[in-house]
């Protein structure tokens, strides 16, 4: 039998368990109020029965997750890519009206 992980709370100063871990499956610690556990997508969002604090048990496969992952990544740097290409066109736009008033 594998062995069972502590899954614990998302804020290290509280330390809470929500949950065990074995062979993959998440089983939820008898402190964890059953009314408080909710999902979203294929994911369940779970509350530390210490603090409230959140954390989301993502419970579609490795390949989906990794994907998602994949997905942000790329997202998030299209967008820094984006935002850099803005600032570069605003300063080189800024320099040149400046330039051109100071010849004036």
């Amino acid at each position: 039998m594998e062995e069972a992980k502590k899954w614990y709370c998302t804020d290290r100063k509280c330390g809470g368990v929500i949950g065990h871990i074995i062979a993959g499956e998440l089983h939820l610690a008898d402190t964890v109020d059953p009314s408080s556990v909710r999902t979203q997508g294929n994911s369940l969002i779970l509350e530390c029965p210490n603090c409230g604090e959140q954390k989301v048990w993502f419970s579609s496969s490795p390949l989906v997750r990794s994907l998602e992952q994949f997905l942000d990544t790329m997202s998030y740097i299209v967008s820094k890519r984006a935002v850099n290409t803005v600032h570069k066109e605003l300063t080189t736009l800024i320099d040149e009206t400046v330039e051109k008033k100071l010849k004036e």
